[in-house]
Formats: C-alpha cells, structure tokens, sequence
C-alpha cells in the first residue's frame, strides 16, 4: 500500500507537467511534422507503470523486512 501511495504523487506531477508541455509545444511539433502523445494515452501508460513499480518496491521492503526479523 505504501509504494501504491507514493507513486500517486509522481503520476499527477507527470500528469500535470506533460498536459501543461503539451498544451505549450503541440502547434511547434505539428508545423514540423511531428507526433508526440496525447495526454491521455501518455498519462495511462505512465500511471500503470509506476503503480507497478510502487507496488513491487512496496512488496519486496515488506518481504525484505519481515525476513530480517523473522530469520527466516
């Protein structure tokens, strides 16, 4: 739960940050003929992934610990 919770504040800085990016740089990459993600499909993507890792970071500290004090 820990690592779930500590990733929600790099998803909204993210989330934010490229929206506000992408709002400001869309029309420089469309006059030039470049593709960049919208922020929808980049936010979905960067949220799964970091939840994900928040998770397993947030697994293996637990396992780490439990086994630290258990001996096992």
């Amino acid at each position: 739960m820990l690592g779930l919770l500590g990733s929600i504040v790099p998803i909204l800085l993210i989330g934010f940050g490229y929206q506000f990016a992408y709002s400001e740089t869309a029309g420089f990459f469309e006059a030039r003929q470049y593709s960049i993600l919208s922020p929808d499909q980049l936010i979905i993507q960067i949220s799964v992934l970091l939840a994900s890792v928040g998770f397993l970071v947030g697994i293996w500290g637990s396992v780490m610990s439990v086994r630290k004090f258990l001996k096992v």
